[in-house]
């Protein structure tokens, strides 16, 4: 993982809810590209079509689990009522030794930050 990952990982852990700014950061990360004409257009790789924004990675459990790279797969997804978070796992097929547990108070925002660990390994 590089140094600019970890950040925008970082970055990620220490959002409190959606943000524009972290979801266009993340689509960059993966991979898409931004329309120098108009900042907030966006194409997905290997597309010329291009939408508007980026994906709402932190905002939509859908979207989000778009992001878990092939070859992994979430195994668990749970809220721990008791402290107000949300519990994701995320577990490579081919390596099953390879996984991450990830906890967060906003489910798509877990998600994001372990299917991310799972990309940039």
């Amino acid at each position: 993982m590089t140094e600019e990952q970890s950040a925008l990982i970082a970055k990620i852990e220490a959002a409190t809810g959606p943000s524009r700014e972290l979801e266009e950061e993340i689509a960059l990360a993966v991979g898409w590209r931004r329309w120098e004409l108009h900042h907030h257009w966006f194409a997905p790789p290997g597309s010329d079509k291009w939408q508007i924004s980026a994906p709402l990675f932190t905002a939509s459990i859908e979207v989000a689990l778009a992001l878990v790279p092939d070859g992994w797969r979430v195994f668990s997804m749970e809220q721990i009522s008791a402290e107000g978070f949300w519990h994701v796992g995320i577990i490579s097929e081919k390596a099953p030794r390879e996984l991450y547990n990830i906890k967060h108070k906003v489910l798509p925002i877990a998600i994001c930050i372990a299917a991310l660990k799972a990309r940039f390994v």
